[in-house]
């Protein structure tokens, strides 16, 4: 589009907006001020391209090999636990932003214990955002890199971030790994997504797992199973407008630091690279504009809702009324038991997953007993020939190792399957939740006999619940004490009789305590998650329902006063509703 036709438009757009934000500040301020920050955004030029998926998707990787630096801290184990915004300058800083309204410049050491769920769980230290300025290519012009947390794990706060981050979103980069394709949580949070980005950039992390023939078949799957979820359509021309970028995040930020051009070329990172950046040159300007202009619909819809309701309260009859607001509260109460049959739903589930938790553990203790002494035993024969100090050296490494490998596959496993069970379960609860919101509004707008536009609603929390990466914690077997007792006594056989009985009982005993602090973990975990989960849900039926009730109760004390009073109020009401129309057709002339 002709750059200076969008300047044009980008001009009006800021003018508009500001008007509109002026227009609201004395009835709705806290709209207000979400008008002025999209005026602003338009003014910066800033354009958010938020990276997004679920957890040990390669998020962090993907984007430190996209600015050439090493900056976001990585691993194999899911760490981001809050927003992490990278942003163009000159020189390196980085700010930390509580939601106290406070704020901490830190160095890039320090960087893990602010935005990593093992330094900060569950986000104690209170961390809004965190903003790293970094003299890179890819971020000049106004271009914010944004790291978020993953979705799919325990973690519901997590979750809960990555999706009230979306509408800030003008295009996103969504990652799937070769070695789980495309899940059904993945899917369903796709659709979330897709209500307010337009642009999304579909990546495949981790091919290099993959041959050349696993590749090609997990693309067509991909591209068909997308066409097919979010689209309702497999057709040829559907699935050619989907293009999913294969790459190898590790082996990109690799050669991006090796100055490797041939590498980053192999690794598909600059193909991706390269689309990004046509796209941000062709359509950035347009984008922001568009993504800003249906923000600002958004917020005007919503508030057309309310002050029709409000301005419908002030015309009924005073007798029709009070009846309509009986029938509101009995409503209110219905809505409250329905709360309640979820929030039940919810800790019966927590109920199942600890008892299949317990179950499973009992059954791998069981199955994994023999296995681990045969493996002890393996190593106490190769050992033999040692002397009995070097002997018990030996079998205290073993059980280490052992234990480690035994228990850390186990958890892996476990981890997924409480995971899935807890993502179905919980979205499942939320979607139930959602229904009870619209019903709320739906039911209020019948009673008052008002227009309401069911919409698409941005704070389904998520399908998020993640565990993060458990250390296993120090296993410290004691069979150097009993050496001490026994190796200046005893011939050598018989001493290592004695120590291997020792390692055999010490083996057993770690093998249960490790179990039993994994089950500590999860089971403390999944409390956190469970009451984040249903604080969240009751404060959305809380918050909604007050949003009524506030307006019917200003509404009757109003009226029992003088209808001269009423009848101001009223007009004020139509005014203001007269404006945010105003505003709205004229926002929907940018982007119709």
């Amino acid at each position: 589009m002709n750059g200076t036709f969008v300047a044009g438009k980008r001009k009006a757009l800021i003018e508009l907006l500001q008007k509109f934000a002026e227009s609201l500040v004395n009835y709705f301020p806290d709209v207000s001020e979400k008008v002025s920050l999209l005026s602003q955004k338009v003014s910066n030029e800033q354009f958010n391209l938020v990276v997004l998926g679920q957890f040990k998707r390669g998020k962090s990787t993907l984007i430190n090999a996209l600015v050439g630096d090493n900056i976001l801290p990585t691993a194999v184990v899911p760490l981001t636990s809050v927003i992490t915004i990278l942003k163009g300058s000159s020189v390196e800083k980085i700010t930390v932003y509580f939601a106290h309204g406070g704020w901490s410049e830190i160095s890039r050491d320090e960087l893990p214990e602010f935005v990593t769920e093992r330094l900060n769980p569950n986000n104690v230290k209170q961390v809004e955002r965190v903003e790293i300025e970094l003299p890179a290519n890819f971020l000049k012009n106004g271009i914010h890199l944004i790291d978020t947390p993953g979705v799919g794990s325990i973690y519901s706060h997590n979750t809960d971030v990555s999706y009230h981050f979306l509408p800030n979103s003008d295009a996103s980069i969504f990652l799937l790994t070769a070695d789980q394709p495309l899940s059904i949580a993945e899917v369903e949070f796709l659709r979330s997504v897709r209500a307010y980005v337009d642009k999304i950039f579909f990546v495949l992390n981790k091919i290099d797992m993959l041959s050349e023939t696993e590749q090609n078949d997990a693309v067509v799957f991909i591209v068909d199973s997308l066409a097919k979820e979010l689209y309702a359509d497999t057709a040829l021309e559907m699935r050619s407008r989907i293009r999913l970028f294969p790459i190898s995040a590790r082996a990109g930020l690799n050669a991006k630091l090796s100055r490797d051009e041939m590498a980053y070329k192999r690794s598909g990172v600059a193909d991706l690279e390269i689309a990004l950046l046509d796209f941000l040159a062709d359509e950035k300007g347009e984008l922001i504009l568009q993504n800003a202009s249906k923000r600002a619909r958004q917020l005007a819809s919503e508030l057309t809702l309310l002050i029709e309701l409000q301005r419908k309260s002030y015309k009924e009859p005073l007798e029709r009324l009070q009846k309509k607001i009986e029938k509101f509260r009995a409503f209110a109460k219905e809505v409250h038991q329905q709360e309640e049959e979820i929030l039940d739903l919810l800790s019966a589930a927590q109920r199942k997953i600890i008892k299949m938790l317990d179950d499973d553990m009992s059954d791998f203790e069981t199955a994994s007993q023999p296995k681990v002494l045969a493996l002890l035993d393996a190593v106490a024969v190769q050992s033999k020939s040692f002397k009995p100090s070097d002997f018990a050296a030996e079998l205290n490494k073993a059980i280490v190792d052992i234990v480690t490998s035994t228990v850390e596959k186990w958890r892996l496993d476990e981890e997924t399957k409480i995971k899935n069970i807890f993502n179905s379960q919980a979205l499942e609860l939320l979607k139930r939740m959602s229904a009870l919101v619209d019903d709320i509004y739906q039911t209020s707008a019948d009673l008052f006999e008002v227009n309401f536009k069911r919409m698409e609603r941005g704070e389904i929390f998520s399908d998020e619940t993640q565990f993060y990466y458990m250390i296993l914690q120090d296993i410290k077997p004691s069979l150097e004490e009993v050496t001490e007792a026994i190796v200046k006594k005893l011939p050598k056989r018989i001493a290592q009789g004695l120590i291997y009985r020792k390692a055999k009982e010490t083996l057993t005993i770690e093998l249960d305590r490790q179990c039993g602090r994994i089950r500590y973990d999860f089971v403390q975990r999944l409390d956190k998650s469970v009451l984040h989960l249903r604080q969240l849900l009751s404060e959305s039926v809380a918050t909604h329902l007050a949003k009524i009730e506030t307006i019917i109760s200003e509404a009757l004390v109003l009226r029992e006063k003088s209808s001269a009073e009423v009848q101001d109020k009223i007009k004020d009401l139509e005014i203001l509703l007269s404006t945010i129309e105003g505003f709205d057709k004229r926002l929907a002339q940018f982007f119709p």
